[in-house]
C-alpha cells in the first residue's frame, strides 16, 4: 500500500511540472506590441519581438546594441512560458519572462546595467499581438 502511494505521489509529481519544450519551441513567431516601464503608459509603441533559430530578438533594444538571446520555454497548459537574456557591451543584461497563449503576448524584463561601481535596475513590461 505505501509503495502505490509513493508511485501515486509521484506521478502528480511529474504532471504538476510545466513540460519543458524543445529548443525553439517559438521559432518562427513574432510579436508587435507596446512596452514601458512597470506601471507606467508605454513609451514603445509597434515593438517587434521575435522568436528565431532559437534566439529572442527585441527591435527597441537594437538602438541600445542588446544581441539576440537565447530563450527557454515550457508549457504550462495552454499556455507557453518563455525566459530570455539578452546583452548589450554598454547597458548590460535583460532578462526576460513572458508568456505567449494563442495570438498574443506579454513579458516582463529587468535590465541591470552596471557602471564602475554602481549597478541601476530597470523593469519593464509588454504586451503584443502576434504578427502574420
Amino acid at each position: 500500500m505505501k509503495r502505490l502511494a509513493a508511485i501515486v505521489g509521484g506521478i502528480a509529481l511529474v504532471l504538476a511540472v510545466p513540460a519543458t519544450l524543445a529548443q525553439g519551441a517559438l521559432d518562427g513567431k513574432k510579436y508587435v506590441g507596446e512596452i514601458g516601464d512597470v506601471g507606467k503608459a508605454a513609451d514603445e509603441k509597434d515593438a517587434v519581438f521575435t522568436f528565431a533559430e532559437g534566439s529572442f530578438r527585441s527591435s527597441v533594444c537594437d538602438k541600445y546594441g542588446f544581441e539576440r538571446g537565447a530563450y527557454t520555454a515550457t508549457k504550462d497548459g495552454d499556455a507557453i512560458r518563455f525566459e530570455a537574456r539578452t546583452m548589450s557591451t554598454e547597458y548590460g543584461t535583460n532578462a526576460w519572462r513572458g508568456t505567449v497563449k494563442g495570438g498574443s503576448s506579454k513579458a516582463c524584463s529587468s535590465g541591470t546595467r552596471s557602471r564602475r561601481s554602481s549597478t541601476r535596475t530597470r523593469r519593464r513590461s509588454r504586451s503584443g499581438s502576434r504578427r502574420s
